[in-house]
């Protein structure tokens, strides 16, 4: 394996545990009015333009970050985005399945913190295979 291949996994392995806190923790501490946000996001990301789908799929799990109401997992999260978004951008900004970004928003607003999670580690599988 070449050493950026394992650097790539090694921050994808980093993300997928560190969204899963992160949704666990949203949807514990979400409020009414952050839910709403993050549908307003996920509207944007569903109906995004390809060229526009990462900005909005950034917006989206910075938004999570902000509702589990933790700042050092935010600038974290915010660090292991931009290495990932570049190799996404690299590929052209592949769009993958809005399921993955429903599940999430719905287990938040109910307050499912187990559904989230699992959602999360379903939207990271999901994104490794299309990346």
């Amino acid at each position: 394996m070449l050493m950026g291949e394992k650097h790539r996994m090694d921050i994808i392995e980093a993300r997928k545990d560190l969204g899963v806190v992160i949704v666990r923790m949203a949807a514990q501490r979400r409020t009414q009015e952050e839910i709403e946000e993050l549908g307003a996001l996920l509207a944007n990301l569903k109906y995004a333009e390809p060229d526009y789908f990462l900005e909005f799929d950034i917006a989206f799990h910075l938004k999570l970050a902000d509702m589990a109401k933790n700042s050092t997992l935010k600038e974290i999260l915010s660090s292991i985005l931009l290495h990932t978004r570049v190799n996404q951008a690299d590929d052209g900004g592949k769009q993958i399945s809005s399921l993955d970004y429903d599940a999430i928003y719905n287990a938040i607003a109910e307050g499912n913190q187990e559904a989230a999670a699992q959602a999360m580690e379903t939207l990271i599988k999901d994104e490794m295979e299309v990346y």
